[in-house]
């Protein structure tokens, strides 16, 4: 287990958005993990770009916000509480978690005691419906828990998907995800190698000279 360091910050504000800045972040997991078959993935040149940038400007581009966006966060809460009253458990909101020494965090949706985790997803019926035909998480889903139970040294994870437009027996659909050693593994490889990117980038980019002859 590595040693963890902990904001308690409100997910959101400036204050979080800043210890955010230049990290690899556990929303983005799926980008870190994107594979082709010969030569890099479009979705990882892009993250690390972006990454890039930041840590040499400072600069964080504006985020555009869906409805679907505003609907989750504004449903979150509410998905938490049926969440509590079908388990019996008492969750807590977080801040933000990062591995000392490494450029990576981690902001949970919430707590549950000393080992868990819960991961909530709003209104994404066509997810949601998925899930509970099959019962499974989506895979960028799955990653996105893996990166969290890595970088919290926790234990698990539920998976909790809510959808006020369902039925009310199928409108919350929980699924308890363990730590998958493997795909941690990978996360961190991926890291390492993500750093190692960003060093020779950001190196190219800070010596740069135009050749006017060209």
């Amino acid at each position: 287990m590595h040693e963890v360091n902990y904001s308690d910050v409100e997910q959101g504000t400036k204050e979080w958005l800043d210890l955010r800045m230049g990290k690899m972040s556990a929303s983005r997991a799926k980008d870190l993990l994107a594979t082709v078959k010969y030569g890099e993935a479009a979705m990882y040149k892009n993250y690390r770009a972006e990454l890039t940038v930041e840590r040499i400007t400072g600069f964080r581009p504006e985020r555009y916000v869906t409805k679907q966006m505003e609907y989750g966060t504004e449903t979150e809460t509410v998905a938490a509480t049926m969440y509590s009253l079908q388990t019996g458990t008492v969750v807590a909101v977080c801040g933000i978690y990062t591995i000392e020494g490494k450029n990576v965090c981690a902001s949970p949706d919430r707590l549950v005691g000393e080992d868990g985790l819960i991961e909530i997803k709003c209104r994404e019926l066509a997810n949601h419906i998925q899930s509970i035909v099959d019962g499974k998480v989506p895979r960028e889903y799955y990653q996105q828990i893996q990166f969290q139970l890595w970088v919290t040294n926790r234990q698990w994870c539920d998976y909790v998907s809510y959808g006020d437009e369902m039925p009310e027996n199928a409108q919350l659909f929980i699924k308890r995800i363990e730590r998958d050693e493997d795909v941690i593994n990978e996360l961190i490889e991926r890291s390492k190698q993500m750093e190692e990117d960003i060093a020779k980038m950001t190196e190219t980019v800070t010596t740069f000279k135009l050749n006017k002859e060209s």
